[in-house]
């Protein structure tokens, strides 16, 4: 996106930007290079002015949603208070994820926290006993954090507020790994999220249960090191496409980057010279090129003595243009994210699933049944998305089945039953012999509803004839063995047509039949890197504009199984996938056989990661294939 074909640079306008509120830290943790005094050459040492950021805000109105903390502690910083006031007048979303330790808190912050809606707060503690947790933060005091996070808490339920959303975040190093499981303990109780994070220095206090500590994490990868040999790229590289998406920048304007970068500037201010100017400066366009392995390595760029890119010239391994992809400038005003209300009701949603799942099953499924009804119910929308109204149709559902004629009558009761009912229906046979074609007559009554037949040549394929048999300008999937929830459709296709920065929604799973979400409801955050690995959104959960199909093709027919994993990573390629909190679909396995049942998953499996390996490399050209299927069959 960035060289491509000799053209020129497209101008970064990011509509998210960290812009640190204080470098200054209180606490001494022996890795950290504040600690070290290893920042005082490129961060140096200050705290954002309030008449700074007014300017800031003021003049560069597509910047919707900014990140205030990185090397220092943003407590420290006596004009915080006023700064989330202006940020909230001006309807700037803050957050405050990279991190805190918030061992000095005023109570006017903590008010503010609340009452001006920061979205979330990430605190570093890494320990759940106070002898544990001085060991590295070192000054600190365990039980000043905890009455802390208490009287957050405590304001957010005189507010009536579910902001900001608490994150407890455990750095594990030996001294501490035995406590992972009463921190988890402790973070539930206090209805945070718990996100445990591999150390940047594995010399310091480096794990001793290795085990242990994987049983406890989920993954095999216990230090940076193990990291890189199993995914082969750096822990944590996602920090690079920060150049693209929400550039750092320093309290005293001074354009950094990345949130690791603390031995060199780029050149430029945003204060002085304008941030689009400063963004799109000459250093961070070369460095960008960089970054895609189009631009040699220069000893200007502070890219070029971090350890993020000299692992990516090591293996030839560079991001992908695809991956960094943004909307012109012209655009860039439109921020790709739902408003405040809904917002907060996807933080309400995450805090309660962290919470249930730290509880015995036993014990949370009152929870659980509560949340569920919850979020079954029609989700309240903002005005601006009540009133979108979409060309009529406005989706088209693609249905395959196979042999269900026992079951796909409830499938479709459960789209008629949809609150809401502009949709038209593709029910695509696959060349069942039990009687499925006979169930067309049933549904003549309803013109939303089209049944279409083909000889038995997969689900693969069923899907791609539904999809070029589609009118509505969005798309949306059930299989014949799952039921929709009746408010879906109503939350997802008004906060896509509303929202044109966004391609693909998808909302939550009930299921009873996944060991990995215990809860029974599958609802993550999306992470491209995690979806690499391995899928987490259910195709019966998502909603996506049918352009997308025209840009990125359709279902890849060589494959099996898992076309869904694979159709899903090429939609959300240029753009994250965002999350609706309602439930979706209740997944089923009513007879025993899924759709691709007996179909070989682990060879399909590898045949997707071969596609998405290397990537620098496009995976096997389906628009292609897509477009030869059309044409095939307008001759047919």
């Amino acid at each position: 996106m960035l060289f491509m074909s000799g053209a020129a640079p497209v101008r970064m306008l990011p509509n998210r930007v960290r812009l640190e509120a204080s470098s200054f830290c209180q606490l001494r943790c022996p890795s950290c290079p504040t600690t070290t005094g290893a920042i005082g050459a490129a961060v140096g040492g200050g705290f954002l002015r309030i008449e700074d950021f007014r300017k800031f805000v003021d003049a560069n109105p597509f910047v919707r949603q900014i990140e205030i903390s990185n090397y220092g502690e943003i407590f420290l910083n006596p004009q915080l208070v006023s700064i989330l006031e202006y940020a909230h007048r001006k309807n700037v979303a803050i957050t405050i994820e990279n991190g805190v330790n918030l061992n000095h808190v005023k109570e006017e912050q903590i008010e503010a926290l609340v009452k001006y809606q920061v979205r979330i707060v990430t605190c570093s503690i890494d320990g759940a006993s106070p002898e544990t947790y001085r060991v590295y933060r070192v000054r600190g005091d365990f039980d000043v954090v905890m009455e802390n996070i208490g009287k957050i808490n405590a304001c957010k339920a005189r507010y009536g507020s579910q902001l900001p959303r608490l994150v407890w975040q455990f750095v594990i190093f030996g001294h501490n790994e035995h406590e992972l499981p009463l921190a988890r303990q402790m973070a539930a109780r206090l209805g945070m999220e718990f996100r445990p994070k591999l150390t940047w220095d594995d010399k310091f206090s480096p794990i001793r249960d290795k085990a242990f500590v994987r049983a406890q994490i989920a993954q095999r990868a216990v230090t940076r090191e193990e990291f890189e040999r199993e995914h082969g790229e750096k822990y944590a590289s996602g920090i690079c496409h920060q150049l693209w998406r929400d550039p750092q920048i320093n309290w005293d304007g001074r354009i950094l980057g990345c949130c690791r970068n603390f031995w060199g500037d780029f050149g430029g201010n945003a204060f002085t010279d304008g941030a689009a100017e400063s963004l799109n400066n000459e250093k961070m366009v070369y460095a960008r090129g960089m970054l895609t392995g189009q631009n040699p390595p220069r000893d200007d760029i502070p890219c070029t003595t971090c350890e993020l890119y000299e692992g990516m010239r090591t293996r030839s391994r560079f991001i992908a243009p695809r991956e960094v992809k943004r909307e012109p400038a012209d655009a860039a005003a439109r921020t790709g994210v739902f408003r405040p209300e809904v917002q907060t009701r996807i933080a309400e949603v995450d805090t309660e699933l962290a919470a249930i799942a730290a509880m015995p099953r036993a014990q949370s499924q009152r929870r659980v049944q509560s949340l569920k009804d919850s979020m079954a119910a029609p989700l309240r929308l903002p005005r601006a998305e009540r009133n979108a109204t979409p060309p009529s149709p406005a989706v088209s559902i693609v249905l395959p089945t196979y042999n269900r004629a026992g079951f796909l009558g409830e499938a479709i009761a459960s789209v008629q039953a949809q609150s809401f009912a502009d949709w038209e229906l593709l029910v695509v046979d696959d060349g069942s012999s039990d009687g499925t074609g006979a169930l067309a007559a049933n549904y003549r009554a309803d013109p939303r509803i089209r049944f279409v037949a083909q000889r038995h040549t997969g689900h693969a394929a069923a899907r791609n004839l539904g999809l070029r048999l589609a009118r509505g300008a969005l798309i949306a999937y059930l299989d014949s063995d799952n039921l929709w929830f009746p408010h879906f459709l109503a939350a997802a296709v008004p906060l896509l047509h509303a929202t044109p920065a966004a391609d693909c929604v998808y909302g939550a799973m009930a299921s009873d039949l996944h060991p990995q979400w215990p809860h029974g409801i599958v609802f993550d955050r999306f992470d491209r890197a995690r979806l690499l690995r391995e899928n987490f959104i259910d195709l019966n959960t998502l909603v996506h504009r049918r352009s997308l199909i025209e840009t990125h093709g359709g279902f890849d027919e060589r494959l099996d199984r898992l076309v869904d994993w694979d159709l899903v990573l090429r939609l959300t390629r240029d753009k994250p996938a965002l999350r609706i909190p309602v439930l979706a679909v209740q997944y089923r396995a009513v007879d025993g056989q899924r759709v691709s049942a007996g179909r070989s998953l682990q060879r399909n499996r590898a045949a997707i990661r071969r596609k998405w390996a290397a990537p620098l490399l496009r995976p096997v050209d389906v628009p292609l294939l897509s477009r030869l299927m059309r044409r095939i069959s307008r001759q047919s």
